[in-house]
């Protein structure tokens, strides 16, 4: 309260701020708010001047243009730059045309007279004469290649042998009397060969990759369908078929 009634502004934040408390202080005092409030805009007045007139003036005095200067500046505008540039460069146009019309222009050489169109297409063709020289060379004679038979030299005393040649990958499974002497993944081109005493089981799921020797003797292809699956069995009385479930095996 003692910072509104001795006026001393710089103990609040801003003006505003001391206008706020003023107004209500006037209120609460029961006193005349407008008048009070006149008289704080003249005191804000005036402490606003005292502080322009001690700061010092930083504004240079302006520069006075000599009377030619202005006059020329009114005269010449950009449009005038623009306009004078436009008929310079239809008067250089214009000049260029001109000498290009007054000088004679050189005539091309003549190196000689082209032929007629009806000359070039009543001139009957000459026909060259082609020398056919005959060649000594003897004709190379080609030889077909023949088919290499599947055959496989027998190496043991074995009562059995079945010789096998992969024609694809296929999977099988070689039994010899009852002992499973291979189960698995072969290759193309592989030559396998069993042997056995009584039997010889064979099993695969694609009998169409296999081409069979057995003693010595080459099989008919049972089937030439991919993917058919077969069961054979090999013994002293020949090759016979079996069911392709073996039902004596417990899954």
């Amino acid at each position: 309260m003692k910072s509104i009634e001795r006026g001393n502004l710089d103990a609040f934040i801003n003006p505003m701020q001391f206008k706020g408390h003023l107004q209500s202080y006037a209120h609460f005092l029961n006193l005349d708010v407008a008048g009070i409030m006149i008289r704080y805009a003249d005191a804000i007045q005036k402490r606003r001047l005292e502080k322009n007139a001690q700061k010092p003036n930083r504004f240079r005095p302006p520069k006075v243009l000599p009377p030619m200067l202005v006059n020329l500046r009114r005269f010449f505008t950009l449009d005038l730059f623009f306009g004078s540039l436009m008929i310079i460069g239809i008067v250089a146009f214009l000049i260029w045309g001109i000498s290009r019309m007054t000088f004679p222009q050189e005539e091309p050489l003549v190196t000689g007279t082209l032929p007629a169109v009806a000359d070039v297409l009543l001139a009957e063709p000459t026909a060259q004469a082609t020398e056919v020289v005959p060649t000594t060379e003897a004709p190379v004679e080609q030889a077909i290649p023949t088919a290499t038979p599947f055959y496989s030299e027998s190496q043991t005393d074995s009562n059995l042998e079945v010789a096998l040649l992969i024609r694809q990958n296929v999977w099988l499974r070689i039994t010899s009397d009852g002992d499973v002497v291979f189960e698995g993944r072969q290759l193309a081109g592989n030559v396998l060969t069993y042997t056995g005493e009584n039997e010889i089981q064979l099993e695969t799921g694609n009998i169409s990759a296999i081409e069979i020797i057995f003693n010595q003797r080459t099989l008919e292809p049972l089937s030439t369908t991919i993917g058919t699956p077969a069961r054979l069995l090999f013994n002293a009385d020949g090759m016979s078929e079996l069911p392709v479930i073996n039902t004596d095996e417990t899954p």
